[in-house]
């Protein structure tokens, strides 16, 4: 990647400002996608880790509110970015593994409901 391509981090956690310092990157203190200053050519880092703490302390309710608003503030916004040509976007699960993103209506995949053992038999 070339030197001028990275952008910066973006998001108002502990963990970017700290990814921002340790590789001497400028940081985006934001809270919401729309917030952002993005230039063409540039790739952004967004750090999301609000469903980390609600995740292993067990907290399911205060889970659940962090994804809607990770999905309304982020999620969305990318979402419609995307659709209108503005930009890509790829996800890193931070196992090396690069998710790269279509526009879908499926965009809300976590809100599917599970096929119960009945229905998965009936496919079967």
């Amino acid at each position: 990647m070339p030197a001028n391509a990275f952008g910066s981090f973006i998001g108002k956690t502990l963990t970017s400002q700290v990814m921002a310092l340790a590789s001497n990157t400028p940081h985006q203190a934001l809270t919401t996608l729309s917030e952002a200053s993005l230039e063409t050519g540039k790739t952004y880092a967004l750090v999301l880790d609000a469903l980390h703490v609600p995740s292993v302390s067990d907290d399911m309710q205060s889970w659940q509110q962090a994804l809607d608003l990770i999905e309304q503030h982020w999620f969305a916004p990318a979402l419609a970015g995307m659709q209108s040509g503005k930009f890509t976007v790829s996800l890193t699960a931070c196992d090396g593994r690069t998710l790269h993103c279509q526009p879908m209506p499926a965009w809300k995949f976590w809100q599917t409901r599970s096929a119960t053992w009945e229905q998965l038999r009936e496919r079967g």
